[in-house]
């Protein structure tokens, strides 16, 4: 939750119990509040109301509301709390009520609430524990208020009040489904179906109709789906934000001309950046493992912005990690990959001598660049690529749109293999030879791209998404399939690790349906543990370590937020004796193995 000036930001998330990280079912809500300075966030308060959280994945959480001033409010059941910086505390009883600080006013309260047969407006003060006055209005409608933060006017669904006596402007919402926002002094009306006449109306705050420009009319026609997702209006109401798919479309509230602005980064993470407050043309709030702040018109971060983690491998003894920035080496300066294509989730792979760095990028041809860890700079790169894997030192199996190649680093030759099913994935251990699997067949090849051998697919895979991921380690491939990991010993016999799955309450569900809890999987060098990124079934993410049957013996407790509900992954590999996980909000981790 974003402040009426946006100054203050409010953050409610879940915190696991000391002392108890192999449980998930019983988390606490914390609540923190954050000021910033146009560059960096500060905390300003950090709350965790007693016997107040997540139970067995259910929140409980409902309506919240930061001030000007850094005081939270959010309603748990019909009791609304009250927290300022410095952990003081109240309570307001309010069933179901909607709530705001006023900005004029930072230190009071304004709630929309059903009392004695009709809906008021009630003023507290929450630093004298008062109520200052109370005003009988008409319809909210169960809609969210907005606030004007120059003078304190309330929006709601049948119009606007007047912060000083209460003087009640009425706007026609219009029945249709749709959204309204506070845009300048007046009111834009976005309905859903943009095909309709009238579908876009804007008002001004005596309730007359203006002219809504064309070209945002030709905008919200363009894409009725993306005229149905929400817009975000500035803090001062002078601009006007489309965000969908990524892409964010800016609007100044008097012109309603259609601007586009670049993409924030990362594109490629299946967690991308969310820009949740405008504050102006130029700069935004965003949040991305954590929050930040953004120039709208680069794109870019500002300041120490959080860069996404997108990669982990090892080069001998030293971490790899790629980053939407480039690949850094031990935490060092990053390698930049290239100024115009940005890289895609899990796309590192480390050739077997540890000079090479194979990354796979998005868009712009979806290249391959290949780095030399050791000089810091591109020495090669192949497009299309899809999915890689290094034979050996120093070639690497492509495969793309254009079919299946083999690309020697050092001479820069291309072979040609042939074509693969687009689905195809490729896996290898860099001991000389490579691995093909595709939704039918799973066949070894030789360094020239020779078969070797074909191994059998038993046929109660049929439906499974087929593979997402292959792991070698000697003679045993391991398969990721719609989140379900198989095995084939050196015979050629197949196993799925059914323990792994029922020891974290995994789904049993048809897999063309369900995704399942497994999301990544990585082997020791001596083939006894297997480090597996699973998804619990109260929606914790971390990583187990269980043996070759699937028998979990660690994990690591939970590494993301909360309830983690989106495709996060892990990035695992095996030191010695330890453990290396990094994650996407750009942790690394070394955690010791069991004994």
């Amino acid at each position: 939750m974003v402040a009426p000036r946006g100054q203050y930001v409010a953050v409610f998330d879940a915190l696991p119990p000391d002392g108890e990280n192999e449980r998930d079912d019983k988390d606490a809500l914390r609540v923190r509040v954050f000021s910033h300075d146009g560059r960096t966030f500060t905390e300003v308060l950090d709350h965790t109301p007693a016997r107040i959280g997540y139970r067995f994945g259910d929140a409980r959480l409902g309506k919240a509301a930061v001030s000007d001033a850094g005081v939270v409010a959010f309603a748990v059941g019909s009791t609304i709390h009250v927290v300022r910086p410095g952990g003081s505390a109240s309570k307001i009883e309010a069933p179901g009520a909607w709530f705001f600080f006023d900005p004029i006013t930072p230190e009071r309260l304004r709630l929309i609430v059903y009392r004695d047969g009709g809906e008021v407006i009630e003023t507290h003060d929450t630093s004298t524990n008062t109520l200052v006055d109370t005003l009988r209005i008409g319809n909210s409608g169960g809609l969210p208020p907005q606030v004007d933060p120059a003078t304190g006017d309330v929006l709601l669904y049948d119009g606007w009040y007047a912060r000083e006596g209460g003087a009640f402007t009425p706007i026609d919402g219009g029945q249709s489904p749709g959204h309204v926002l506070r845009v300048g002094r007046g009111t834009l009306h976005l309905g859903h179906d943009v095909e309709q006449p009238g579908a876009t109306q804007r008002r001004g705050r005596d309730g007359t109709e203006i002219p809504v420009p064309e070209a945002f009319q030709v905008w919200r026609r363009a894409d009725a789906w993306r005229a149905r997702n929400p817009m975000l209006a500035s803090v001062d109401g002078r601009f006007i934000l489309g965000r969908y798919v990524g892409k964010n479309t800016l609007f100044d509230a008097e012109r309603l001309e259609p601007e586009e602005l670049p993409v924030v980064p990362p594109q490629h993470t299946l967690r991308g950046s969310g820009i949740w407050a405008l504050l102006d043309d130029h700069l935004a709030i965003g949040s991305r493992f954590g929050l930040f702040l953004v120039d709208l018109r680069t794109g870019r971060p500002i300041g120490d912005g959080p860069v996404a983690l997108l990669g982990l491998a090892l080069a001998g003894e030293r971490v790899v990690t790629l980053h939407e920035d480039g690949v850094r080496v031990d935490g060092g300066a990053p390698i930049p990959v290239t100024p115009t294509v940005e890289p895609v989730l899990d796309g590192l792979r480390i050739s077997p001598g540890g000079r090479w760095a194979a990354v796979r990028c998005g868009h712009d041809g979806f290249p391959v660049v290949i780095l030399d860890l050791a000089e810091g700079r591109e020495v090669r790169r192949i497009e299309p690529a899809a999915t890689v894997a290094w034979i050996d030192g120093d070639r690497l199996a492509v495969h793309g749109s254009t079919g299946l190649r083999v690309l020697d680093v050092t001479t820069g030759v291309i072979t040609a293999l042939g074509d693969l099913p687009g689905s195809a994935c490729l896996g290898s251990d860099g001991a000389g030879r490579f691995f093909v699997g595709t939704d039918a067949t799973l066949v070894e090849r030789d360094a020239s791209g020779a078969v070797l051998r074909t191994l059998p697919v038993p046929k109660k895979l049929k439906g499974y998404t087929w593979p997402s991921e292959l792991v070698v380690h000697g003679s045993e491939v391991y398969a990721l399939a719609r989140c379900r990991i198989f095995r084939w010993d050196a015979a050629g016999n197949c196993e799925r690790l059914n323990a792994l799955e029922n020891g974290i309450g995994g789904a049993k569900t048809d897999p063309k349906f369900s995704d399942g809890p497994l999301r990544s999987v990585a082997v020791s060098h001596d083939g006894r543990w297997l480090a597996v990124t699973a998804k619990t079934k109260s929606h914790a993410l971390g990583v187990v370590v269980c043996d070759r049957e699937g028998t979990i013996a660690a994990w690591t407790g939970p590494i993301f937020g909360r309830r983690s509900v989106h495709g996060e992954r892990a990035f695992c590999a095996f030191r010695g004796k330890t453990l290396v996980v990094g994650t996407e909000h750009g942790d690394v981790g070394v955690y010791a193995l069991p004994a």
